[in-house]
């Protein structure tokens, strides 16, 4: 949300026309994206939360940072586990 930074350094607008227009591909391919919400910003908090309801609506994933980490790590006592797990503390 405005000027506040992604923790991942990539951040992109909410519902804005080349992010929604992604979006809708990869839906309209039959996959699921997932859109990572504290990474996301807009102009306003107002059009923030109706981006990521956009995204929602149309079949997107909307998720935190850390929620993404740890469910691409999988499994819970892993070494990779372990580092994410220290990186997010």
């Amino acid at each position: 949300m405005g000027d506040r930074a992604g923790r991942g350094g990539h951040r992109s607008e909410v519902g804005s026309g080349q992010s929604g227009a992604q979006l809708l591909d990869l839906i309209g391919q039959g996959l699921t994206p997932h859109v990572v919400a504290d990474t996301c910003l807009s102009r306003s908090k107002a059009n923030y939360k109706i981006g990521l309801s956009l995204c929602e609506k149309a079949g997107a994933v909307v998720t935190g940072t850390e929620t993404a980490l740890f469910q691409l790590v999988g499994k819970a006592g892993t070494d990779a586990f372990k580092v994410v797990s220290k990186l997010v503390r």
